[in-house]
């Protein structure tokens, strides 16, 4: 069963723009209307300051239209996609939701689907429902038929992990600043370690530190999102973060100062 529903209404360099997200409506509104779906979130072109406003007024308008959409619909209004699907995630996991399906076109569940590789994990389950067809659009993306598979450029790939990477980074700490508790009987000179309290990160779950260090397939928390936790702490730390690597500790009481190697980096979790 669904639960949330995206409907892509990004639509870049369209002539006909007003037309076409009205079109878009009523098709999501149809089939919104027969899965009865409670949580229905609107997409769209927002990586322009000036339009963004005027956009979404426009959503809003059209929204009065279409019975289905009035009392469910929630409009991601953020300057770009990434920024739009993380607010998505944050809203889906904070209702503990994880069965969604995208409304698109045949590019945009091309490019969506780098994006949601990239922000979520294996916990979600995303079905897309290709309706939309760009290709009746004056300037808009390249002619395509729904039925047509497309690819992500190389160069596209690299603008959505460039702009998940960007985002991340402007996000604030969270419950406080990293913090580190080294021993003064080790020297940093010849083993970098220490040990964080686990804030100062950017991992919102609930089950989890801020400070998450670990991604897992079965954990809401993405790759992305804990790479730039490792890359906040290698920063605070002083480490090289393509060098962090995590494995599993048998503590013990002491230390064999003759299996220390000169540059070796520890860094653990308090409990």
């Amino acid at each position: 069963m669904v639960e949330a529903v995206i409907v892509d209404l990004v639509h870049d360099n369209c002539l006909q723009y007003e037309d076409c997200v009205e079109k878009r409506l009523s098709k999501a509104a149809d089939i919104i209307g027969s899965e009865q779906t409670k949580d229905v979130y609107l997409m769209f072109n927002q990586n322009n300051p000036t339009t963004a406003h005027s956009c979404k007024s426009l959503i809003q308008n059209l929204l009065k239209k279409f019975d289905s959409l009035k009392e469910v619909t929630h409009i991601l209004s953020q300057p770009c996609v990434a920024s739009s699907l993380y607010c998505f995630k944050q809203a889906i996991d904070k209702a503990n939701l994880c069965t969604v399906k995208i409304i698109t076109s045949a590019q945009g569940k091309t490019a969506l689907e780098a994006y949601v590789d990239l922000l979520f994990t294996a916990v979600y389950s995303f079905e897309y429902e290709v309706v939309y067809d760009n290709s009746h659009c004056p300037g808009s993306d390249p002619p395509t038929t729904n039925n047509t598979e497309t690819f992500l450029t190389g160069e596209q790939l690299q603008h959505a992990r460039e702009e998940v990477s960007t985002f991340l980074r402007q996000l604030p700490a969270l419950k406080g600043d990293i913090t580190i508790l080294r021993s003064p009987l080790i020297s940093g000179d010849h083993f970098l370690h220490g040990f964080t309290t686990r804030t100062g990160g950017i991992s919102y779950i609930e089950t989890l530190s801020s400070l998450n260090l670990f991604s897992s397939s079965k954990r809401r928390d993405p790759k992305s999102v804990v790479a730039e936790n490792i890359r906040r702490l290698a920063l605070e730390a002083g480490f090289d973060e393509t060098r962090f690597h995590l494995v599993k500790v048998a503590f013990m009481s002491r230390l064999n100062s003759r299996s220390i190697t000169k540059n070796c980096i520890f860094f653990g979790h308090l409990p």
